[in-house]
């Protein structure tokens, strides 16, 4: 009994979710908070659960995507930790429109030095484009080399990815040594060989 007293208590961050409407966000929202896929028409508003991994319990703010009510995103900037972006990789008619929204909030006050993930959701479906597509669709080497930013391809069916995306977040080592670790990831993929089948 004692000792569960002296359990270690959770520390407390809060993440916003945006992107497009349609891009996933409130399956992801779920598919981390309940371990299943759950199907969710249009958000009205926001969705804010508690999710715990691992010792951090992470405030997830899942915020509408429709084009009417992204001027209201800034307002959710707040004491944020972190920032997730999701895209929809399927959808090569709005990628355009995804980086457009993209760059002109990431650099909103309260959003402008926190760590990005960059979700490229439904990877599972064909015809989706892998995270190194939408890397350069979404432009990312626009970004200061200094900002931490890492794009990860998913699905809302599947938690283990989203789970590495939470890993990256909980790290929470230095900036500096959180980006030296993602240019060394890039490169290491550039310089994977190419082996003809």
């Amino acid at each position: 009994r004692m000792g569960n007293r002296l359990t270690k208590k959770r520390a407390n961050k809060r993440i916003v979710m945006l992107g497009l409407d349609g891009a996933g966000k409130t399956s992801i929202l779920y598919q981390l908070k309940l371990g299943k896929f759950v199907s969710q028409g249009n958000t009205i508003g926001f969705n804010v659960e508690s999710v715990i991994f691992k010792d951090i319990d992470f405030a997830v703010w899942d915020v509408v995507g429709k084009s009417s009510a992204r001027l209201m995103w800034n307002q959710y900037a707040f004491a944020t930790d972190f920032l997730i972006y999701v895209v929809d990789s399927t959808d090569r008619d709005r990628i355009e429109e995804a980086k457009d929204e993209f760059h002109n909030i990431i650099y909103e006050k309260g959003f402008n030095d926190i760590p990005i993930l960059l979700l490229a959701n439904k990877n599972d479906l064909d015809g989706s484009m892998d995270a190194a597509t939408v890397e350069e669709a979404m432009e990312i080497s626009r970004i200061p080399e200094d900002r931490p930013i890492l794009v990860l391809a998913c699905s809302a069916h599947s938690v283990e990815d989203l789970h590495n995306g939470l890993q990256w977040l909980h790290d929470g080592t230095p900036l500096q040594i959180k980006q030296q670790a993602f240019k060394q990831a890039k490169s290491a993929r550039s310089e994977i060989p190419y082996t003809k089948n």
